[in-house]
């Protein structure tokens, strides 16, 4: 760089500071020539003005008309008489200090003026006072005063006078000569001395009334504001003028003094402008200089870290934290490549900015020159092994995948370092800046040593865990002929090297037995050895198999065999056997066995034992022409029962009914446990005809019910049973597992018409495909995309705003809405179906969120019904989570609802998956409040954020019945002592609206306020409230 003249340094400068004086002494002379009090003082004056005309304005307007009975009016005169006491009293010092000795008096005057006013109006208020009150006792006293007349000669008539005067105040304008010519008449009254007591105190305040009445009218004239409104309106249209005239005057002196300074300044600008090229190369030179230590820093400390690399991670992640913190970056990450897909994935970052750290881990950036993704610098520098950088971020076509987020982080510029480790690409080093150009060839040529440095000590960080994984796996061999699988090294001759001990003890022989004996005689077959050592010469290296080996007392035992050939030197092999003892897993096995055949919890048959005897019967016992009966019983509303009992006590009664109906029943048959509910009846007996059979079953039917009607004691409990019947006919030449299909189908067909029991017919076969296609038609619709969501507002029960939506599904069909009580029994029915449809529903509801808090605010949520099957879905949590990182939800806003029956069928599981949601910040509500459940027991349970109120409790709301709404008040009471919200569902009129509000509902929800809405409709309805 050029150095500029001493001489011409010295010269410039002292310019520049003459130059800066004379401007200074400008700006002083303009301030002081500038300083106009009025200006200043102009606006004050006139806001006080305003503020006074439009009081003294007022207060015109309300002693403008007499109006006796107008008690108020006094009240608002004295209010805007303070009013204008204050502003006189807040404009007197600004007139003082304005200078203008004729607006001083003229303000004095009015102050003066108003003095009067005000004066005149307080005694037309006590004027007021007086006759209003003697006015007010004019009524009650004339009715005396005409009682005590009629007893004497009277000399008037009170009510004639009291009309009169009663008149006066609505007949407008008074004459003042005809109230004076009713004083006198009154005064004469009163001063008869023929009036009793009462027609005295009657013309008192009579002529009180009359006086005061013409008194009040006086000073109302007097009080007229119409001199104090124009004196006051002209004294501020003069400060208007006197301000209108200084800003004038203070604009010519502005321009002159404008002009002098601009002179002035492009003198100091000229003399500055050479200073400042000189300050800025130095400030280059220092910044040049600075930049260049920071380089070299952020080598050596990268340098020093590979030396003291503890572990590949910590190595990145420190790395990251150097280059991002020593070069002042937005961000630096470094990313690991997969083989496999080509995508990268974060390894290790650092960023000065939390939510630019958060970002990193999402970004979707590939090697894949064949995606979007995979067209930006980490791509190229990966398949070149080069750096490469972009000095134009905002600007350059590659990064279009990503410009968003570049835009919402202002990168300007951006490096991508490949580190390449044993010939390939192996990480990819991404700085982000947010200054153009910041990446100079000085640091491209520095972070080229430290990609190529942190690439040379992974590679000797892999030769390292190369050796010790060996190091490990000769440990492991070493451990492993210690295990309690037995082990023998066996040579090329088929003689024992060596056994473990797990070997000697497996067959009855003590340490070192083995060694040295031929391993064909550990086999209950001694051919088999050799068998095997010649095909794995032959064919293969290791073979599997179960075979039997020979204990030393004879004994076999059945062992899982690997035998491995390993190859030596000079065409050598040894041979490694492994040997599992199968005794525990075969008597396991036969146990199992024999429970294959049993239910566990009633120790009855089960259907496969069942099916097994069934075609027993069919093969060897039934005639050609015998007719047989098959009855499936299945327990009503067992799981409400269950959900009551408990498991245990719930499976004792399962066993006491299995019990009841094998010994109870006065006929062979057999007796099987179909699972849950469920239990097959098989009557030992055959029928010649259907009517036989018919009768057989009505004897067996009657028996049922005496059976069922005697309640079963589980623990201090009774229980009451009643049950569905299935029952289908059958001959030998039927299929046992067409028997059972058949009942089932029947009972089935008896829950859906809700009848006690139903003999099977082909038909029922008709009703169930018919299910089957339904089942069919929605797992197509859900491939088809033919669901869709639609929204219910739940609005604040207090101010009708909507609060959140609850998400409810529809399914459109050959364009017509399914009603969802035809779809949603059949769903619930196919648990992997209905989590597949219930996954579908979380994400559009939550991708539908986005779209409702953009109209009504952040804050804005959504509910979604969660079936109980979706509480087994393992993937639930983990795309609830992966969608509200995704889309920048605040997972406050996403409430999951559970029924009451969905909770209670599992309370261990339901906890842990309601503490799970709330560990990730999603509110859980229970929905149906009410209906699931005989006891609230459960409650304690669940720390859920929402209580729903079922239906049910609301339709019967009347604020004339108190008991109506008692069910109601005490579920909003238990919700708040729980901390819960109470959200009120189906609420139809204004009627409960308003009840529920008053009860203290949280929220409601219901047609009253809006039906479910599709999103755009649902959209322009939020609109229009936010609006309103």
């Amino acid at each position: 760089m050029k150095r500029i003249p001493a001489r011409f340094q010295q010269l410039t400068l002292r310019f520049g500071v003459v130059a800066v004086a004379a401007l200074a002494f400008t700006l002083l002379l303009a301030f002081a020539l500038t300083r106009n009090p009025f200006l200043e003082l102009g606006p004050q004056l006139e806001e006080k003005f305003q503020s006074l005309t439009l009081h003294v304005l007022q207060l015109q307007q309300q002693t403008g008309e007499l109006d006796l009975l107008a008690r108020t009016r006094y009240d608002t005169q004295n209010s805007l008489i303070k009013l204008i006491e204050s502003d006189l009293r807040l404009a007197a010092p600004l007139v003082d200090a304005s200078g203008d000795s004729e607006a001083q008096q003229l303000f004095r005057d009015l102050r003066a003026l108003f003095e009067q006013k005000k004066q005149a109006l307080r005694h037309a208020q006590k004027a007021h006072a007086i006759a209003i009150n003697s006015y007010a006792t004019l009524p009650p006293l004339g009715d005396q005063c005409q009682q005590q007349q009629k007893a004497v000669e009277a000399s008037f008539d009170p009510h004639t006078i009291l009309d009169q005067l009663i008149r006066l105040p609505f007949m407008g304008r008074v004459d003042e000569r005809s109230l004076l010519n009713q004083l006198h008449t009154l005064d004469t009254l009163l001063n008869t001395s023929v009036q009793s007591s009462a027609c005295r105190l009657f013309l008192r305040h009579a002529t009180t009334f009359v006086r005061e009445y013409a008194r009040l009218i006086q000073f109302q004239r007097q009080a007229d504001l119409s001199s104090l409104y124009q004196r006051t309106e002209y004294l501020g249209r003069r400060f208007d003028t006197l301000l209108n005239e200084a800003r004038a005057q203070q604009k010519r002196l502005n321009q002159i003094l404008l002009l002098a300074t601009l002179v002035l300044a492009a003198l100091a600008i000229a003399a500055l402008i050479s200073l400042q090229r000189h300050a800025r190369a130095l400030e280059k030179q220092q910044d040049d200089l600075k930049r260049l230590n920071r380089f070299y820093r952020a080598l050596s400390e990268v340098n020093e870290a590979i030396v003291a690399m503890p572990d590949r991670s910590s190595l990145l992640q420190k790395t990251a934290r150097i280059l991002n913190e020593t070069l002042e970056l937005l961000a630096a990450a470094i990313l690991e490549v997969d083989p496999s897909s080509g995508w990268l994935k974060l390894v290790a970052g650092s960023s000065a900015n939390p939510d630019a750290r958060n970002t990193m881990a999402k970004l979707r950036i590939s090697v894949d020159e064949n995606r979007p993704e995979g067209r930006g610098l980490a791509g190229e520098a990966c398949r070149s092994l080069r750096i490469a950088h972009a000095d134009n971020y905002q600007q350059d076509a590659r990064f279009a995948p990503w410009k968003p987020l570049g835009q919402r982080y202002n990168v300007q510029s951006l490096a991508a370092l490949p580190v390449e480790v044993e010939g390939r690409c192996e990480l990819v080093i991404m700085l982000y800046d947010t200054h153009p150009t910041a990446f100079t060839p000085e640091l491209l040529h520095l972070l080229d040593e430290i990609r190529q440095d942190i690439g040379y000590a992974l590679t000797r960080l892999k030769m390292l865990e190369r050796q010790k994984a060996q190091e490990a796996q000769l440990q492991l061999a070493e451990i492993a002929f210690n295990a309690k699988e037995g082990i023998a090294i066996i040579n090329g001759d088929g003689r024992i090297l060596r056994a473990n001990e797990s070997l000697h003890a497996m067959l009855g022989l003590t340490d070192n037995e083995l060694a040295g004996k031929r391993a064909h005689l550990l086999f209950a077959d001694q051919t088999l050895f050799m068998q095997l050592m010649n095909l794995l010469d032959a064919e293969q290296d290791t073979w599997h198999g179960e075979i039997t080996l020979q204990r030393i007392n004879g004994e076999h035992i059945p062992a899982a065999i690997t035998l491995t050939r390993v190859p030596q030197d000079f065409d050598q092999a040894a041979y490694v056997l492994q040997a599992l003892d199968l005794s525990e897993k075969r008597a396991l096995e036969r146990a199992l066995e024999r429970q294959r055949h049993t239910n566990a919890i009633t120790g009855l048959p089960n259907r496969e034992s069942l099916l097994l005897q069934l075609q027993t019967l069919l093969d060897n016992v039934m005639d050609r022409n015998d007719l047989g009966l098959c009855i499936l019983l299945n327990l009503r509303q067992f799981k409400t029962i269950n959900n009551s009992l408990g498991f245990t006590q719930a499976n004792e009664l399962l066993k006491k009914v299995g019990q009841r109906l094998q010994s109870k029943l006065d006929f062979p048959h057999i007796t099987a446990h179909n699972g849950a509910d469920e239990f097959f009846i098989v009557p030992l007996q055959f029928y010649r005809d259907e009517q036989a059979a018919r009768d057989s079953w009505n004897t067996l039917a009657a028996q049922l019910r005496e059976l069922f009607n005697a309640p079963i004691t589980v623990g201090d409990r009774q229980i009451h049973l009643e049950f569905y019947a299935g029952i289908t006919l059958f001959t030998a030449a039927d299929n046992a597992e067409d028997i059972l299909t058949h009942a089932t189908t029947a009972m089935g067909a008896a829950k859906s018409e809700q009848k006690t029991c139903m003999f099977y017919a082909p038909e029922m076969d008709q009703l169930a495909a018919r299910r089957l296609d339904l089942r069919n038609a929605l797992e197509r619709a859900l491939r088809q995309a033919a669901f869709e969501l639609h929204y219910q507002p739940v609005v604040d029960a207090r101010t009708g705003k909507p609060q959140l939506v609850e998400a409810l599904l529809r399914w459109r069909r050959d364009g017509e809405l399914v009603r969802p009580d035809q779809f949603i029994p059949v769903l619930e029915e196919h648990p992997q179906l209905m989590i597949e449809v219930g996954r579908w529903v979380l994400r559009q509801g939550l991708n539908d969120l986005l779209h409702m808090q953009t109209v009504a605010g952040d804050g804005f949520g959504v509910a979604i019904n969660l079936s109980s099957h979706q509480m087994n879905d393992p993937e639930l949590e983990t795309l609830a989570h992966e969608l509200v990182m995704t889309l920048g939800l605040n997972p406050a806003t996403i409430t999951l609802e559970l029924t009451e029956s969905a909770l209670v069928s599992d309370l261990d599981r339901a906890r842990a998956f309601i503490d799970r949601c709330h560990g990730m910040g999603v509110q859980t509500a229970i929905d149906d409040f009410g209906t699931g459940y005989a006891s609230l027991a459960y409650l304690q349970h669940f720390p859920t954020n929402k209580i729903k109120l079922d239906k049910a409790f609301v339709d019967p709301i009347d604020p004339n019945v108190p008991k109506s709404f008692a069910i109601p008040e005490a579920a909003i009471t238990m919700a708040h002592a729980l901390g819960a919200q109470l959200i009120a569902e189906g609420v139809e009129t204004e009627v409960q609206a308003r009840t529920l509000a008053k009860l203290g509902a949280d929220m409601i929800q219901g047609y009253y306020f809006s039906r479910p809405l599709p999103l755009d409709e649902l959209l322009a309805y939020l609109k229009a409230q936010h609006a309103s």
